[in-house]
């Protein structure tokens, strides 16, 4: 008899995460209350430049897991999402909406994530108003011009906020 590992409160919150942001942060705190257990993972995707090093995201989520319990920071790669939830026993993949344009793109992953493993089920959660223009795109958009520090302090968690100058600055 095979053993079922599958956790039925257990969800994975996954991204590239370079930075994690407000608006992140802002998706686990709606799913944090429904789920046991959330696992933070960053999906390693080698067609995708990102300004962190893996190792530096990491550090980041840890800073921000670490504010909460339950909660698990860890990486994938060579494996497709819900495979990869499924081999740590989550039955749920977290997914933050900002906009129409999300909903059209989640959607469409959401069926085809279906298709790969029907035992994952995908939970969306809306951004409220106030995070719905904040992306890691934005916010490295943002750094470089005269006091960009104080204008993406708006964006970044607390949590992860003096780390992330850290990176920038060891990276420069």
């Amino acid at each position: 008899m095979i053993e079922d590992r599958t956790d039925s409160q257990h969800a994975v919150y996954a991204g590239t995460f370079d930075p994690f942001t407000k608006g992140h942060e802002h998706v686990l705190m709606q799913a944090k209350p429904l789920f046991d257990r959330i696992t933070l993972a960053i999906g390693v995707n080698p067609g995708k430049k990102t300004m962190f090093t893996l190792e530096d995201r990491l550090a980041m989520l840890r800073d921000v897991a670490n504010q909460h319990n339950r909660m698990k920071v860890s990486s994938f790669e060579n494996l497709y999402l819900m495979d990869y939830a499924e081999s740590i026993g989550a039955r749920y993949v977290i997914r933050g909406l900002r906009n129409a344009a999300d909903f059209e793109y989640e959607l469409s992953i959401a069926q085809i994530n279906k298709g790969i493993n029907p035992r994952i089920r995908t939970v969306f959660f809306m951004a409220d108003r106030e995070f719905a223009d904040i992306s890691s795109s934005v916010v490295k958009g943002l750094i470089g011009p005269k006091d960009w520090q104080k204008v993406i302090k708006e964006y970044l968690p607390m949590e992860m906020w003096e780390r992330f100058f850290k990176i920038l600055d060891k990276n420069s």
